[in-house]
């Protein structure tokens, strides 16, 4: 079931399964130790919000968040100069900017970085 919540991804709204997680890995509810009051006893709500505030820090404390965005926009750049090796005609960068949809290009899902001159 952990793994389920885990691999389980919606975007644009709130969803529970981060409270869901929380519940199956607790103690208290792999012990059977459950009543109406579970979740205000075992301050469960605290405890999920404090896993998802240090979902994102490395072990020393430090937030690996920005790391993993570096990673993210270094692999998005590396798609687009390997899409532009393979299909001279996917147009040219231009310099800096905010990454926007190639909608031009044969591929409707490469992006590309550019200004406001794209």
């Amino acid at each position: 079931m952990n793994n389920a919540l885990d691999e389980f991804i919606i975007d644009g709204i709130n969803t529970t399964i981060p409270l869901y997680k929380t519940i199956m890995n607790d103690s208290h509810f792999i012990n059977g130790d459950l009543s109406t009051d579970y979740l205000d006893r075992f301050s469960i709500i605290e405890k999920m919000n404090n896993e998802i505030k240090n979902k994102f820090k490395d072990k020393d404390g430090s937030k690996v968040l920005p790391g993993v965005a570096a990673v993210m926009l270094h692999s998005e750049y590396v798609k687009l100069s390997n899409s532009r090796n393979n299909n001279p005609n996917a147009g040219a960068a231009g310099s800096g900017g905010a990454a926007t949809a190639n909608v031009n290009s044969v591929n409707k899902n490469s992006w590309k970085f550019g200004g406001a001159n794209n």
